[in-house]
């Protein structure tokens, strides 16, 4: 576990095989509100895809960013525009956002089985927009963070898309205290995300382990590196971050827990994530350029 200040220098043992990547410094063309499952037509199967506008760079590496919204609100826009996605264009990273289907309307797996089949998509398209299916990133906040670490330990899902759990380069959570469904919510917002997640997961044992990522994580198996963000001002947070951490360690997977020093607020990590100075998309464009 890390502890780091504000915009520092973020280095461990990831970061070893780092190789040069120039900037292409492009403006931003956005293809907004692509469906990623053939025949539906709702807003929540759908994903916005920011490129470097007139680069005729190929093989880009690609961020996948998943929004949060305690699984019940959101949206793929909420907290991207073009602006924000210059952050990424200009250094040679294409940015997909997608949304998912939300609770109370839809429940558990329906969340995280679109995450799969986004993902699933991305890895079959984003050529056609110069991206390298082989080099994908995939970020979550908050519930998104949960989704991502679940799309990272469960068996089931990307298999069903006939993907590998292993095929990001990284899987970054950032702020997220579901690690364990099977825990009730602790912290101020107790309250309000149990109801949330009561919306998503319901109460039945079976389907909290589920949707649990720690409760998935397996011996022997192939998986992502994780590299695992969160604040100093979420002591629940810290705990199940590092919980995750510790048990994926113990079975022989690769994690890092970095926590952000005091003074960053739950929204503060989702708009680091966007933000060029912030350790949060440093590690996430350094990652997707790890050989």
């Amino acid at each position: 576990m890390a502890m780091i200040k504000k915009y520092p220098a973020f280095s461990f043992v990831f970061m070893l095989c780092l190789f040069a990547y120039n900037p292409v410094n492009a403006q931003v063309r956005l293809i907004r509100d692509i469906s990623y499952v053939a025949g539906s037509n709702l807003d929540e199967q759908k994903l916005d895809i920011y490129v470097p506008a007139g680069s005729k760079i190929k093989n880009l590496p690609v961020h996948i960013y998943v929004h949060g919204g305690a699984w019940n609100f959101g949206d793929k826009s909420t907290m991207i525009n073009a602006r924000k996605a210059k952050a990424y264009t200009d250094s040679g990273i294409i940015l997909v956002s997608i949304n998912y289907r939300l609770s109370p309307e839809f429940t558990h797996p329906a969340h995280i089985e679109d995450c799969a089949t986004a993902v699933k998509w991305v890895t079959q398209n984003i050529a056609k927009y110069g991206g390298n299916p082989r080099n994908i990133v995939i970020s979550g906040h908050s519930a998104g963070a949960h989704l991502v670490a679940l799309l990272g330990t469960h068996s089931e899902y990307l298999k069903a898309e006939g993907l590998r759990r292993d095929i990001f380069k990284a899987i970054i959570p950032v702020d997220t205290a579901t690690f364990d469904l099977t825990h009730n919510q602790v912290g101020p917002l107790k309250r309000f995300i149990q109801k949330k997640r009561n919306n998503a997961f319901g109460r039945e044992l079976e389907i909290l382990i589920d949707g649990s990522p720690i409760s998935q994580i397996r011996k022997g198996a192939s998986y992502s590196p994780f590299i695992i963000f969160v604040t100093a001002e979420r002591d629940d947070a810290i705990e199940q971050s590092k919980l995750f951490e510790s048990t994926l360690k113990k079975k022989s997977h690769r994690a890092k827990t970095v926590i952000v020093d005091k003074g960053y607020s739950h929204r503060d990590m989702n708009m680091a994530i966007f933000d060029a100075k912030s350790v949060i998309f440093k590690t996430i464009s350094r990652a997707v350029k790890w050989p």
